[in-house]
């Protein structure tokens, strides 16, 4: 087996299996009821579900979608080679690397896992931002649209 693919099983399994908010655990936002469940209640307040336990507070999401975006950034940072390269290692570390033959294989494995890491990332639409939505007036229409302004 490659080093790559031994160590991008793990980060797969650990992003797309193991992550909380994947799994759907609600927690309620009350410090003393602490109800953890996966099931959506039925009766629900302004603020989202009411939790079946104590029937005073919300349930949230235990993992955020911030959470989970955070951390895969924080993947993409951790196995990106180039960079480490071009700031964080001094010239004279780079010479002593490039002359080591294991270098090149390591390097391999750290981009597979970061292109891991990035197809996720791109599967995600969280740090997209719709302008045309944003600057919407709020009768319906965008405000650089021409086709509804009076001529």
């Amino acid at each position: 087996m490659e080093a790559s693919n031994f160590l991008s099983c793990p980060l797969i399994h650990n992003i797309s299996v193991k992550a909380p908010e994947i799994q759907g655990w609600l927690i309620c936002e009350e410090p003393t009821c602490q109800n953890r469940t996966r099931r959506l209640p039925l009766s629900f307040s302004r603020s989202g579900p009411v939790c079946q336990a104590c029937k005073k507070a919300v349930l949230r999401p235990e993992y955020s979608d911030k959470a989970l975006y955070t951390q895969l950034c924080f993947y993409r940072y951790i196995f990106d080679v180039d960079y480490a390269m071009d700031k964080v290692i001094s010239e004279e570390d780079k010479e002593y690397l490039k002359k080591k033959p294991v270098r090149r294989e390591i390097s391999e494995a750290y981009k597979r896992l970061k292109s891991t890491v990035d197809k996720c990332l791109s599967m995600s639409a969280y740090s997209e931002v719709n302008l045309g939505k944003l600057f919407t007036v709020s009768i319906g229409r965008s405000v650089g649209d021409s086709s509804t302004e009076r001529q």
